[in-house]
């Protein structure tokens, strides 16, 4: 990477080049390198830059997929302090709800994704991060909680209903209640 951004060092392009390289990489799934170019370019171009809001958000992917959650947070929470289009605070908000249940930090993970669907329930993202939120009810021990979430998902998505049973009998037989995981199946 190092050596390519040298190489091109005197070209009055070299932000567009790298934030070209970053996506090859991302792409690419070589993370580490995308994580530096996205760095680099924003280093270059600054906040005020059109592409350095994209730029972050991508880096933030990048180090989830590295499975640095708690950078990717930290990029996604700078980022979010940053944006007012509502379309990318929700996506970045997912984001966030996904680092915070990878980090088992399932209060965070729930806020996000709640903040998320509530920016707009339609967005195919909320049917997963519904079921995100009932599986951290589910984590945190809170099983009466969970159930009402899956009764919900049922209740807005009449396609999800099988799955919602599904993980209801799931949620049922791990904490040893066979009687109750039976009558979702």
């Amino acid at each position: 990477f190092e050596m390519l951004v040298n190489r091109f060092s005197t070209r009055r392009d070299l932000p567009k080049i790298i934030f070209k390289m970053g996506y090859a990489y991302l792409r690419g799934k070589n993370y580490s390198k995308a994580v530096a170019a996205f760095d680099r370019y924003a280093t270059l171009v600054g906040s005020n830059d059109p592409n350095y809001q994209q730029a972050l958000i991508s880096k933030a992917e990048a180090l989830y997929q590295q499975q640095q959650y708690s950078y990717a947070v930290d990029v996604y929470q700078k980022f979010y302090k940053l944006s007012k289009d509502e379309a990318i605070r929700q996506h970045i908000l997912f984001g966030l709800g996904w680092c915070h249940f990878k980090l088992r930090r399932y209060d965070d993970s729930m806020n996000a994704f709640l903040q998320a669907i509530a920016l707009d329930p339609q967005n195919p993202l909320a049917q997963n991060a519904w079921f995100k939120v009932a599986e951290s009810y589910v984590r945190l021990g809170n099983l009466d909680q969970a159930l009402v979430v899956y009764e919900d998902i049922e209740s807005r998505f009449s396609s999800l209903k099988s799955k919602a049973a599904w993980d209801k009998a799931l949620m049922y037989y791990r904490a040893d209640r066979f009687n109750d995981a039976r009558r979702w199946l």
